[in-house]
């Protein structure tokens, strides 16, 4: 594995129970002529959990989804089609933004972060997303994950 202080840091916050989604990184545009051949995919993080957690029974509250972004507007423009997109830092550059419950966002869970975990670990997605996973089925030329 890559050295984890080689990576740039991306902080999530939020308050209450309010949720918000941050895009981390976006694969490159999926073209009509590699679907068939797209079939596997593990989400693999390096993350912890705010580290603190006043009511145990309310669930985790931080999470990893995997999902298929279908840009839409002009927001993507300005990245190539061949891009990995990824911030270069949680401060320098914004990734363009996602509406949850859209037509051009859709997720699955892939994992959550250890409950009060204090401090970073390497965690594997619980989730297999293998070929029988609806994620193939609703993939569409032109969409990146």
């Amino acid at each position: 594995m890559d050295d984890p202080d080689s990576f740039d840091t991306v902080y999530v916050s939020t308050y209450g129970n309010e949720i918000k989604r941050r895009l981390l990184f976006a694969s490159p545009v999926v073209e009509a002529s590699n679907m068939s051949r797209l079939a596997w995919l593990e989400l693999e993080t390096f993350s912890k959990d705010q580290g603190w957690c006043s009511d145990p029974s309310a669930g985790r509250w931080s999470w990893f989804e995997v999902g298929i972004v279908r840009p839409s507007d002009d927001s993507w423009t300005s990245y190539d089609e061949q891009d990995i997109i990824v911030p270069t830092s949680s401060e320098s550059r914004a990734l363009p933004t996602v509406q949850p419950e859209s037509e051009e966002f859709m997720a699955w869970e892939s994992h959550c972060n250890t409950l009060a975990g204090e401090d970073f670990e390497w965690l594997r997605g619980e989730k297999e997303f293998g070929p029988d996973h609806e994620i193939w089925t609703c993939l569409q030329a032109g969409d990146r994950i």
